[in-house]
């Protein structure tokens, strides 16, 4: 059950756990190690789900998947901001023993206001049997198409 409360209500989390059987996820909306220690602290959920974009960067969800590692609970970033993102949070998935699968939003490319700003997003790699295939390249295995971010930029890229 994805959030089923307001995450930073801890008690109502805590009553919520002990009375239902379904596994809770929570995380989009926390912020930072100390945010989802608070979390784990409950005892209530299963899942933690930080974005990287907005849970303190990639070293801070790795450091946050193994801070839940400890408390014997799996990582699904949350994921639905750009191709970029899913790169980055695909790579989380890879270096983290305990990620459990990934949010993918592919329909973002066939969007009329969405800008596709990777020559090879992760996306068209998603295999007949739905698991999206992590590429070999290095870094986060996107090329970036300049192009196309430069109508966005006040100046060049070199």
């Amino acid at each position: 059950m994805e959030e089923p409360l307001d995450p930073f209500n801890l008690n109502g989390l805590s009553r919520v756990a002990a009375r239902s059987g379904i596994p809770i996820a929570l995380g989009e909306r926390v912020y930072g190690r100390g945010g989802f220690r608070n979390v784990l602290d409950t005892g209530a959920v299963s899942i933690v789900m930080p974005d990287i974009a907005n849970c303190g960067g990639m070293l801070e969800a790795v450091q946050i998947a193994g801070m839940a590692d400890t408390y014997n609970v799996r990582v699904s970033p949350h994921n639905c901001a750009s191709s970029l993102c899913t790169a980055a949070s695909l790579s989380l998935c890879v270096a983290i023993p305990n990620a459990m699968n990934l949010e993918v939003y592919p329909y973002f490319a066939d969007s009329n206001t969405y800008v596709q700003v990777l020559e090879n997003p992760p996306e068209q790699a998603v295999r007949r049997d739905g698991k999206l295939q992590a590429n070999s390249m290095p870094g986060l295995g996107i090329i970036v198409d300049r192009r196309r971010i430069e109508a966005f930029m006040s100046f060049a890229l070199v």
